[in-house]
């Protein structure tokens, strides 16, 4: 239950179509920390959730 409202939260505060706009105007490399914290501020988040919300997101395959 808390890794669904988790989940939820980040849809909400960081939503995919916006997500996805952002990481267009970059090259982005999810090892970067600079290219999360770039992210993360745009968002107003921490690069911890950011690192996850992408990670999560199924935008990038492992």
């Amino acid at each position: 239950m808390e890794q669904e409202a988790n989940a939820f939260a980040a849809s909400i505060l960081m939503p995919d179509h916006l997500l996805i706009k952002e990481l267009e105007k970059i090259e982005f490399d999810l090892c970067s920390e600079d290219d999360i914290k770039h992210l993360a501020e745009i968002f107003d988040v921490s690069s911890t959730a950011m690192y996850y919300r992408i990670r999560n997101s199924g935008l990038f395959q492992f």
